[in-house]
């Protein structure tokens, strides 16, 4: 056993991985100061998310689609570059993060992820995190996430019928945390809900920093949240125009339309309708329950404490609205265009 402690973050998604561990990347040597080791070796670690994406990743059978080809990586090599940087580290106290290593949720799964930490460190002194989110948060910031990286074209309608329907169990944080606690020692598996009433000083950075016992910032670089919301209307337009392109092609679109993002309305909406919410609060309602009580101590069995937010449901793009938006953006180009077409006129003049 050669690390004093490892500190493992394991998401989950939607709840500011991106922004803690663009954090914690940057910050690698404050941490270093403070005891504590955010190793960066690309045998491992992905410079894209910041993180230790390519750990979890070993653990899947096929390369994930998202990656770009550029991201490589071999599991074997990955875990021994891990087991050798750490060699070098002995007494410090090791911490990993990335949010795909919630997609171990089998006993199995997780029980392999165990076995490959036991080189380094005795079970006992393994620190679990896991910071949740309200499920219908999640699904409505998973879907807008799937649109916006042409993964599909469902509605919002849709695409919950097939969740509920394909993958019940995807947002049941009950039996998911049970099955980390059956590997790890379930004192030191930490499940954190990701409201900002409930974290903190209401950040994910904070609230993080202060279970590692990290109290003072004062060394360290302070960023702001790395996911900035997309307007509904651009969601809207990019999942009817998906279909029709290929992934080069939408990519390119996507990034054409993006820099037109103030054309949008960007007054904040929601997906969701009530029925909805209902539909999936009611799923989910006996699980959160049980967290409550039985792992977070909370008599009353309430795991969200947040009100829902009060926002005009989204209905969708009309035909004389896409118009609009579509011409608005193609003038402003060629206005652009026209711009340079004089200035480079000028010049030669």
């Amino acid at each position: 056993m050669v690390m004093k402690e490892l500190h493992l973050h394991i998401g989950r998604h939607k709840t500011g991985s991106s922004t803690l561990q663009h954090f914690l990347s940057i910050n690698a040597e404050a941490l270093r100061s403070d005891g504590f080791y955010y190793p960066k070796n690309p045998a491992y670690f992905w410079q894209g998310e910041h993180s230790h994406s390519f750990l979890a990743h070993s653990f899947k059978t096929e390369r994930p689609h998202y990656l770009p080809s550029n991201a490589t990586y071999e599991a074997e090599h990955a875990w021994q570059s891990l087991y050798d940087d750490v060699a070098q580290r002995a007494g410090e106290k090791l911490l990993l993060s990335s949010e795909h290593f919630c997609h171990l949720n089998t006993a199995a799964s997780v029980s392999q992820l165990a076995d490959r930490l036991a080189p380094l460190i005795d079970v006992s002194q393994i620190y679990v995190y896991c910071y949740v989110r309200r499920q219908d948060e999640l699904f409505e910031s998973e879907y807008k996430q799937n649109i916006k990286s042409g993964d599909h074209s469902s509605t919002v309608h849709e695409r919950l019928f097939d969740r509920l329907s394909e993958k019940p169990n995807a947002y049941d944080y009950y039996d998911f945390l049970s099955v980390w606690e059956q590997c790890f020692d379930a004192d030191k598996v930490t499940l954190v809900p990701f409201e900002r009433g409930q974290l903190h000083n209401a950040s994910i950075i904070d609230d993080f920093m202060n279970r590692l016992s990290l109290f003072d910032l004062s060394s360290y670089r302070r960023i702001s949240d790395q996911n900035l919301a997309m307007p509904a209307e651009l969601l809207e337009l990019l999942r009817i125009i998906s279909p029709s392109v290929n992934k080069e092609q939408y990519r390119v679109l996507r990034s054409w339309l993006t820099n037109h993002v103030n054309s949008f309305d960007r007054r904040p909406v929601t997906l969701l309708t009530d029925n909805m919410r209902k539909v999936i609060f009611e799923r989910y309602k006996e699980q959160n329950l049980l967290v409550a009580k039985n792992k977070l101590g909370r008599k009353d069995g309430v795991l969200f404490k947040d009100e829902i937010a009060e926002k005009p449901v989204f209905r969708g793009l009309s035909t004389e609205r896409t118009a609009s938006l579509m011409s608005q953006i193609i003038l402003s180009d060629v206005n652009r265009l026209a711009k340079l077409q004089r200035k480079i006129a000028d010049i030669k003049t």
